[in-house]
């Protein structure tokens, strides 16, 4: 989903919300009993834009806002894709397009029409699946996007650095009001230090999280092969171990977007605090 769309779609809730209702209330009260309308739109305008900058600050909101939506059924088409790919840094496009034209091949193959009835089932099955996990692939490499532009402006060592600064000061320091203060700086420098050893973690996670996606895609040319050139018996068993593969990826891809969500939102929520 665009961010112009996101922000529509979060307008659109908050606008429509019980909060939002209770302000239009109050302002149509405020406005009507004193007839000072223009008071009354006032207070409903100062009131909703106060809303929707809560919301658009609100990582948990916006989890669960955007993390019900439906990755199993999402298409892309290519300009999508390539709108996408357009944001992403050489690395991270490279990879997602050459994970692009797997899924291009894959889909190829499973489109084949001179082929038996059982095998046709099959391949449709496998065929519909694609593009769904192309969409969970390119998302996973937007977050990718977002993790490598923070690691490059935030400098680990320049925070490790304040936090041995912090400390020399705590230790050297005689008075205890101005010595509680620092050691209430350490503790956040320190939080800071975690929370960017996390989300350089998360980066190591998708790259693995990748490079098992293009792996087990690519393997999946030659089993569709398989599927087309076999009995119907063998068809099945093949198409089987693709579907468990494609239960296993989108698990995987589950409990990856799920710690990456948990660990943003702890950066974002000490990002607050400073």
């Amino acid at each position: 989903m665009k961010s112009t769309d996101r922000f529509l779609r979060v307008l659109l809730k908050t606008l429509t919300s019980a909060p939002s209702l209770l302000i239009l209330l109050i302002s149509v009260l405020a406005g009507g009993l004193g007839h000072l309308w223009g008071v009354g739109v006032l207070i409903f305008l100062f009131g909703e834009l106060m809303l929707l900058f809560f919301h658009l600050n609100n990582v948990s909101y916006l989890n669960k806002l955007f993390g019900g939506e439906d990755d199993s059924k999402a298409q892309l088409n290519d300009k999508e894709v390539e709108e996408m790919l357009e944001g992403m840094d050489f690395d991270t496009r490279q990879r997602m397009r050459y994970i692009w034209q797997i899924e291009r091949d894959l889909l190829t193959e499973t489109k084949e029409k001179d082929v038996p009835s059982y095998v046709r089932e099959h391949l449709n099955g496998i065929g519909s699946q694609l593009n769904p996990l192309l969409f969970r692939a390119m998302k996973i490499g937007k977050r990718r996007q977002d993790i490598m532009q923070y690691l490059t402006t935030t400098d680990e060592r320049a925070i490790k650095r304040s936090c041995d600064i912090l400390r020399q000061r705590i230790a050297s320091e005689n008075d205890a009001v101005t010595r509680s203060q620092y050691e209430q700086a350490l503790n956040a420098r320190e939080a800071e230090l975690e929370a960017w050893k996390g989300i350089d973690q998360s980066l190591q996670r998708i790259d693995s999280q990748l490079e098992n996606l293009e792996a087990t895609l690519s393997s999946w040319k030659a089993k569709v092969i398989r599927i087309k050139s076999s009995d119907e018996a063998g068809a099945s068993m093949v198409s089987e171990g693709l579907n468990l593969e494609l239960k296993n990826l989108n698990d995987n891809i589950d409990s990856l977007d799920t710690s990456i969500r948990e660990v943003l939102s702890t950066d974002n929520s000490l990002r607050q605090e400073k």
